[in-house]
């Protein structure tokens, strides 16, 4: 289930015609630790490596003319804050609450409600991409070629077309049915938007759905039976059919079920005293197949049609309470691992665990290392490695992540813990290499090839491709102050991270740390009075 903020981060991406997983960007949003606030928007975007500005600005006509066609905002209405998504159209704005709730507005009445505080993204065309959604796209590709082959085997059956039409508008009985489920779940559809959006004192398809006569018994509802209704239906239908069975069968359910309808207005006109469109839309399909069914009303009540009938309606029934079950098991699972991560993630309890360590001193005197970032910085990660490590590998992906996105207020160290002992071993020649690479072709280089060796690269083909080191004698050097300096801090292991001097806390996993750097290095640059190593 998506929530407000989620849907409305979605909106302004697909506006911006940037495609992610959005199933994971509502999952990273609401396990932020400062969820619902603008920080966990900007902190998720980065997470995406998606652009993004929030910014303060004037509440001028002359400013909003300078923003984006689309972009969020924060309004304040009837003295609560919140955020929408804002599209420009002319002088007028549609602004998005959530998947239910939108409006048209005029500018200066925008303007009104408008607090100043804004978030945009950019369109980066690394964020473009045609085959995010390639999953869904063949989800429904499958679907329609499913309906279409059931409807040819159909029409080669010499169903009818009164019999034709009835199983069609079974099928669109599933659909608005799922519609409906999704509704109940708080998820946007198009049909759902079109008929419940806008509730008013007359309307409100949710006031429907969560009522006590939507339930039959306790965890089956009304919308569980219009489900195995159609689609039981639908499978009657072709069943029968392609058997040359006559579909009396399913038209005698059809006129039976037809009670359940009356009880549906009634319960909506004289108890809720609310309609629900989408409950009405099913009504009217319902008394539309009876109207169908009595056209070619023929009793048969052939044993074999019987038969299909019931096993097509207990074998769709089992499968949606096994579905169904399995559902609210894993929204219960979610909400436990959103729980779970926004506990995690939480800033204050990973600082508590960073300062349990003690500190040491990270600085090794005249020696040049592979250094990356800002060496102004007042926060420093220092990650010991070693080629030859295949622990190593999942530590690399964190160099990576933080070299495209915090290298100008972090300083990353990367040393080196092999056996400088052996010249001749594969993680001697390898990292002596890479010391040279970095001091003679550059930073960027020496990246290049330790995504290889930590990628997919084994020694003899990284030192194929990369060389041998053609100076040994004097990146060898570095390898043993690097190696006596593990020695000498009881540094025995690799991957190990060390944040200012300290060790990262062995509870978290060492993936996590992307999650913590903002913080920290606000908190570093805020105490750089008192830093607890010796700068490079």
């Amino acid at each position: 289930m998506k929530d407000a903020l989620s849907y409305q981060v979605q909106q302004l991406l697909k506006e911006n015609n940037l495609n992610i997983d959005f199933n994971e960007l509502n999952f990273q949003i609401q396990s932020h630790p400062t969820y619902p606030s603008l920080h966990a928007i900007t902190g998720v975007l980065d997470h995406f490596n998606i652009e993004n500005i929030a910014l303060d600005v004037p509440k001028t006509i002359e400013t909003l003319n300078q923003l984006p066609d689309t972009f969020l905002a924060q309004v304040d209405i009837e003295q609560q804050k919140q955020f929408v998504v804002v599209t420009k159209s002319k002088n007028n704005y549609r602004i998005v609450f959530g998947p239910k709730n939108q409006k048209t507005i005029a500018q200066h009445d925008f303007l009104d409600q408008f607090t100043g505080i804004v978030l945009a993204v950019d369109e980066n065309e690394s964020n473009r991409s045609n085959t995010s959604n390639s999953k869904s796209a063949i989800v429904k590709t499958l679907s329609i070629c499913t309906v279409l082959l059931f409807g040819f085997i159909l029409i080669n059956s010499n169903l009818g077309w009164l019999n034709l039409v009835f199983f069609l508008t079974s099928v669109f009985g599933i659909y608005i049915t799922t519609t409906i489920i999704k509704q109940e779940q708080g998820e946007s559809t198009m049909l759902g938007n079109a008929f419940c959006s806008n509730p008013t004192e007359k309307k409100s398809c949710d006031a429907v759905l969560s009522s006590k006569g939507a339930t039959i018994f306790k965890g089956f509802k009304l919308t569980d039976l219009s489900f195995i209704f159609f689609s039981g239906l639908s499978l009657t239908t072709f069943l029968l059919a392609i058997s040359n069975n006559t579909i009396f069968i399913p038209k005698l359910i059809t006129v039976a079920a037809l009670p359940i309808t009356i009880y549906s207005i009634y319960y909506q006109y004289a108890v809720i005293q609310k309609w629900c469109f989408l409950c009405l839309s099913i009504v009217g399909l319902m008394w539309f197949q009876v109207g169908l069914s009595l056209l070619d009303f023929n009793p048969n009540y052939k044993f074999t049609s019987i038969l299909i009938s019931a096993l097509s309606f207990t074998s769709i029934g089992a499968l949606w309470f096994i579905i169904s079950e399995a559902q609210k098991a894993n929204k219960t699972l979610n909400q436990t691992k959103l729980k779970y991560f926004k506990f995690k993630r939480n800033f204050e309890l990973f600082s508590n665990q960073l300062n349990k360590s003690k500190v040491i001193n990270t600085h090794i005197d005249n020696t040049k290392e592979i250094v990356y970032g800002n060496r102004n910085s007042h926060f420093n990660i220092t990650i010991i490695t070693n080629p030859m490590c295949g622990h190593c590998r999942t530590v690399h992906d964190l160099v990576t992540q933080i070299s495209n996105r915090y290298l100008d207020v972090i300083t990353l160290t990367i040393r080196f813990n092999v056996d400088s002992k052996n010249a001749d071993s594969p993680a001697v020649k390898v990292s002596t290499r890479l010391l040279e690479l970095y001091q003679t072709d550059g930073p960027e280089n020496c990246l290049n090839a330790m995504n290889d060796i930590y990628g997919d690269y084994s020694a003899e083909q990284w030192l194929k491709k990369w060389q041998n080191c053609f100076h040994p004698e004097k990146y060898l050097t570095v390898l043993q102050k690097e190696d006596s300096w593990c020695s000498n801090n009881n540094i025995n292991f690799t991957p190990e991270i060390l944040i200012n001097g300290q060790s990262y806390p062995k509870i978290y996993d060492r993936k996590d740390l992307i999650y913590f750097i903002d913080d920290l290095a606000e908190q570093f640059e805020s105490n750089s009075y008192n830093i607890p190593f010796v700068r490079h």
